[in-house]
């Protein structure tokens, strides 16, 4: 009896000792890279900046910032697939990701090559022009296109990307043929625009906020339920009688593989990055809207995203691969 007593308690020993390392706090002792697969200045970019020094006091280390452009993302999500599965590389991703597999990067799935974190921000899409384009309502817009077929050039960030979706809905919708011109992030894009290289594109209202508001650039419509806080004078599609709607999620990933505990570690730490008053600050300075979603619910918008894309993508015949699971 003494012996079976003795060996029962060392057992509660041993499993006690593995529960308390198994929920034991990380500790953080090198850097944290966050990498971005954009170009500094668009929105992907924005809310990872506006969260690094949050997350810096969270984590007790310092948070990195790479933007890695290239493939509508792919190149900075090979980066962290490639990376140890240590949590020290973190991707921000948004809808464009889901897109990844079947159109050309069947290695990159993120529902197999990448764990959530979190969710951070929500956007929807704007169709903006140049300030000199001959149209201030979007159904003069719809009308020029049909009228001089071939002469609008919309530019968005990436070939299947978000704002290239939103565009083809948009002009599937209504009847139309867009012809696209890709760039490497939004920044870019409005550069472009700018420039004169493109006349009207496909991005998201905080992107282009000031531009319009300077006079610059004209804000459309935007593919949304509601208008926009950012453009309360811009109507809807939905308003022009044209049903549609589309927006984008960005959130926090990590390279499948990496260890739960500091998965665990890591959603704490960012849903408390998340709810700081530093980040809300610089996010309603963006004009960005938080829509913060733990790992779980993250996890669930993920599929969810997955289904559609790959609907969506099927619809317009853009499907040249598909992920194997």
């Amino acid at each position: 009896m003494k012996r079976f007593l003795s060996v029962l308690i060392v057992s509660l020993v041993v499993l006690m000792g593995i529960n308390t390392l198994a929920f034991a706090s990380v500790k953080w002792e090198r850097p944290v890279t966050i990498l971005v697969g954009a170009a500094p200045g668009g929105n992907m970019d924005v809310v990872v900046r506006a969260i690094q020094p949050a997350l810096e006091k969270e984590l007790g280390v310092s948070v990195v910032v790479l933007n890695i452009t290239g493939a509508s993302g792919g190149a900075a999500a090979a980066k962290l697939i490639t990376e140890p599965a240590d949590g020290h590389h973190m991707l921000i991703i948004s809808r464009t990701f889901s897109a990844l597999p079947y159109t050309g990067q069947p290695h990159i799935d993120p529902l197999t090559t990448m764990i959530p974190i979190g969710n951070l921000a929500a956007d929807v899409s704007a169709i903006t022009v140049r300030k000199d384009f001959p149209a201030d309502t979007i159904e003069e817009f719809i009308e020029y296109v049909k009228e001089n077929p071939g002469e609008v050039l919309v530019g968005c960030s990436g070939r299947g990307g978000i704002w290239h979706m939103a565009g083809l809905i948009f002009a599937g919708e209504v009847g139309i043929d867009l012809d696209f011109v890709f760039y490497a992030g939004s920044s870019p894009t409005i550069a472009a625009a700018i420039s004169g290289e493109i006349q009207a594109m496909t991005i998201s209202p905080a992107e282009v906020k000031a531009l319009v508001d300077a006079g610059e650039l004209k804000a459309l419509a935007v593919m949304a339920d509601e208008r926009d806080a950012l453009f309360p004078d811009v109507p809807t599609l939905k308003e022009r009688g044209i049903d549609v709607t589309y927006g984008v999620w960005r959130g926090l990933v990590v390279r499948a593989g990496t260890p739960p505990e500091i998965v665990a570690d890591l959603e704490k730490k960012v849903a408390a990055a998340a709810a700081s008053e530093e980040f809300k600050k610089a996010m309603n300075t963006a004009g960005i809207n938080i829509a913060y979603m733990n790992a779980k619910e993250f996890r669930e918008v993920m599929e969810q995203e997955d289904v559609l894309v790959s609907k969506l993508l099927a619809e317009l015949e853009l499907i040249t691969t598909t992920p194997s699971r």
